[in-house]
């Protein structure tokens, strides 16, 4: 039996959840996570951020403006990189600002996944990564649990249980907008590390705050 607790965080909800036993880890624990996931074609949904809407605009020049805010290494040579962006529509001047984070799993031959954020989630979600990375099981009544943090745009963040330990996993997915074709990267790294991931989203939203200014 699961007991579930909401925790709003910066306007956004940071889930905890509470399970009877390790074995019942929810279904995206870093157990299933550790498999090489499949290419699967699926019909791709609407943007779920103006950023990716902007970044899938047809039918006219879209021009992109990026600075990289840095990257975190995981373990398997598994990696978190964040860089901050612009995308201007050359014709009406329409601007989108916001993060692109990049996820490589490490594997051989696997792809990287970039998930979008808009500039209006970048508070909630640096919020969001310090409350996950100071969970623990205050109020809960079951032994195991984990906190899960995801963006608009599917960008999602664990606090899990993985072999005795707490271990953070970052993971997306990103449909390719000409074939369909949908790839999942993941990236598991110490607990301690989600600060740094944090510190790389601030950068790149005081790199966008320098780019506006101007």
């Amino acid at each position: 039996m699961r007991v579930l607790r909401m925790i709003t965080v910066g306007g956004a909800a940071l889930m905890l959840m509470g399970i009877g036993s390790q074995a019942q880890l929810s279904e995206q624990g870093p157990e299933d996570t550790a498999q090489t996931p499949s290419v699967v074609v699926v019909n791709a949904e609407p943007p779920a951020t103006k950023l990716e809407r902007f970044a899938l605009t047809k039918d006219a020049l879209i021009v992109r403006g990026s600075s990289d805010a840095g990257q975190v290494q995981g373990e398997d040579q598994s990696s978190v990189s964040v860089a901050a962006a612009q995308f201007v529509n050359a014709a009406t001047g329409e601007k989108a600002f916001g993060l692109l984070v990049t996820i490589h799993s490490g594997r051989a031959g696997e792809r990287q996944a970039v998930a979008y954020v808009d500039e209006d989630e970048i508070d909630a979600l640096a919020t969001g990564i310090d409350a996950l990375a100071k969970l623990d099981r205050s109020g809960m009544t079951m032994p195991d649990f984990e906190g899960r943090y995801c963006t608009r745009g599917n960008l999602e963040l664990l606090n899990s249980k993985a072999d005795g330990a707490r271990t953070a996993v970052v993971r997306s997915a990103q449909t390719l907008p000409l074939s369909g074709q949908r790839f999942t990267a993941v990236a598991h790294l110490p607990l301690s590390r989600l600060d740094e991931i944090r510190q790389r989203i601030i950068t790149g939203k005081q790199a966008l705050e320098r780019a506006k200014a101007q």
